[in-house]
């Protein structure tokens, strides 16, 4: 694959580039966090906290094997895509986005059983002109409050 080569590539390029610099100094160390592969595959495709986000969603969706960390990345990434849906112009991106969040939680619901996005949910839903980013947010609205935790939120924030 593409990326495959793009990864061979770049490790060549740095394992040439650092036979060269251990002639130069003999006592050279490789600088492993400096070394960066750029996929240029990946310059168009949207990222949040780390993941692309279009991958991301087919993982998701079921169709490959989904490795979030439930105790480090799921809470973080979730904030992040809620704010990224607050202030996204693109329709299709903010679509994703929803899903997205609809998805984690659906696979995640006891990392959220207290979460503080609830009350703004009906905000981002009354920010939409359009009704499939409505029905989205509804959707998602409902299953976060299946949770008793998150209708007492909902309940006392107005």
């Amino acid at each position: 694959s593409k990326f495959k080569l793009t990864l061979m590539d770049s490790l060549l390029e740095e394992i040439e580039e650092f036979d060269e610099q251990k002639k130069v100094l003999k006592n050279s160390a490789w600088e492993w966090d400096g070394f960066e592969v750029l996929y240029p595959q990946l310059r168009d495709e949207y990222e949040v906290g780390g993941f692309y986000l279009r991958l991301l969603l087919k993982d998701l969706e079921g169709k490959n094997e989904v490795k979030l960390n439930p105790n480090s990345e799921v809470v973080p990434l979730m904030e992040k895509l809620f704010i990224k849906a607050t202030v996204e112009l693109g329709r299709e991106e903010r679509l994703a986005l929803v899903k997205t969040m609809s998805l984690i939680y659906q696979q995640f619901p006891d990392k959220f059983a207290n979460w503080a996005q609830v009350p703004y949910l009906v905000s981002l839903m009354q920010q939409q002109h359009d009704p499939v980013m409505r029905d989205l947010v509804v959707t998602f609205l409902k299953q976060v409050l299946s949770t008793g935790a998150n209708v007492r939120t909902f309940v006392d924030s107005n």
